[in-house]
């Protein structure tokens, strides 16, 4: 399947936005002293995915 710069750029804004998402509900719960190792957990996953996005975008250009 191959994937078009359209498609990695929207994944990658997707990603941003639910980067953002969980850092505000991170800060939101951690100033309430809420625990939040499952929030930290999932916001690295986001931003590896966010990587791999990046990634391909690149690859794509170098490709052109």
């Amino acid at each position: 399947m191959r994937t078009s710069n359209g498609d990695v750029e929207r994944a990658i804004q997707h990603c941003q936005r639910h980067i953002e998402r969980n850092r505000a509900e991170l800060e939101r719960r951690e100033g309430s002293g809420q625990d939040v190792t499952r929030l930290r957990e999932r916001l690295k996953t986001l931003q590896m995915l966010r990587s791999e996005h990046e990634a391909e975008r690149a690859r794509l250009r170098a490709a052109r």
